[in-house]
């Protein structure tokens, strides 16, 4: 009778399957970890930045007599501190940070100040180029600056007054200098609770801040934030304490 050869393979064994399977669970737990670390670095960041931003601000007004963005004479300091090439950055000396043009441009003067690291053009424009507003890693969003009257009807109870001004982190509106909501609300809880209470629409006793809804989506759930919708963003908002100019 004709031999014939063994030609069957030999397969994993249970005990080399469970070392296979224990490889990949230790990959993809990594690769889940390093995720959640890096994104824990870029809230920390957030807050880092609001709190050094906040020194730079309060630096400016006690050298300068007024609030970056609003100084008039900023062009007598700076010789080449123009916007456009055409026109000189100088604010309209109200002692305010307010509007488009004073919140980009007070990036501006805090950079000719050195105050801050990096170059702003203080360009306003549709398009914002790379360096006229601050960036964050958290969701690509910016940083701005803006002063209000009254931010108890615009952000929750934040108080009222000239020296409220109000660091928004978000997504680059063309059209106004609020930005859009872009970091979601898990995320804003996080900061809040780091921070502050926790809950939106507050006073802080430091750095207090409240999210703002934007295009019909809110990212408030009566009084918290909805951290249950993935689809929930916000523009974060921290309450800067600014001293009044003298």
């Amino acid at each position: 009778m004709p031999k014939y050869e063994n030609n069957k393979e030999k397969g994993f064994t249970l005990i080399e399957l469970s070392i296979v399977l224990i490889i990949i669970s230790l990959i993809v737990g990594g690769v889940v970890g390093g995720k959640s670390l890096i994104h824990s670095a870029e809230i920390k960041s957030v807050i880092s930045d609001y709190n050094s931003y906040r020194t730079s601000l309060n630096s400016f007004l006690l050298k300068y007599d007024y609030p970056p963005g609003d100084l008039p004479n900023a062009s007598e300091y700076w010789t080449s501190c123009t916007d456009d090439g055409a026109n000189t950055c100088n604010g309209n000396g109200d002692n305010k940070i307010r509007g488009y043009n004073e919140g980009i441009r007070a990036w501006q003067h805090l950079s000719f100040a050195k105050l801050i690291n990096g170059t702003y053009s203080g360009i306003t424009q549709a398009n914002m180029p790379e360096n006229t507003l601050p960036t964050t890693a958290l969701n690509n969003s910016i940083y701005s600056i803006n002063a209000f009257d009254t931010l108890a009807g615009l952000l929750g109870a934040f108080g009222v007054g000239p020296t409220y001004y109000g660091f928004f982190v978000g997504k680059w509106n063309s059209t106004s200098y609020f930005v859009n909501a872009n970091i979601s609300a898990r995320d804003v809880k996080n900061i809040d609770i780091k921070i502050d209470d926790g809950l939106p629409g507050t006073n802080g006793n430091v750095g207090g801040f409240v999210s703002w809804m934007d295009a019909g989506i809110s990212c408030i759930n009566g009084t918290q934030y909805d951290v249950g919708n993935p689809d929930a963003k916000c523009v974060l908002v921290f309450k800067l304490d600014i001293a009044e100019p003298i």
